[in-house]
């Protein structure tokens, strides 16, 4: 599996992708073991389409990683 992040602009699922690709985890066991499909791990994970909240913490609660792990210093929040 090919992952190029280079298209998405959103910085989570880029660290995500990153993180399970260096940890060489399947994409076909993420998709078995969530609500998330394969094709939207894919096109996710290629840079075409980010993760929803929803499909962003499903996958973090599926490879037992705390989602803030995959927060970047460039993200700002405003109230």
């Amino acid at each position: 599996m090919f992952i190029d992040n280079t298209r998405s602009k959103d910085m989570a699922t880029q660290h995500l992708a990153r993180y399970i690709k260096e940890q060489g985890i399947k994409l076909s066991a993420i998709s078995n073991g969530t609500a998330v499909s394969y094709g939207k791990l894919q096109r996710s994970f290629a840079g075409s389409r980010a993760l929803t909240a929803d499909e962003f913490l499903e996958v973090c609660l599926f490879i037992k990683v705390d989602p803030k792990e995959f927060k970047t210093k460039e993200t700002k929040h405003t109230a």
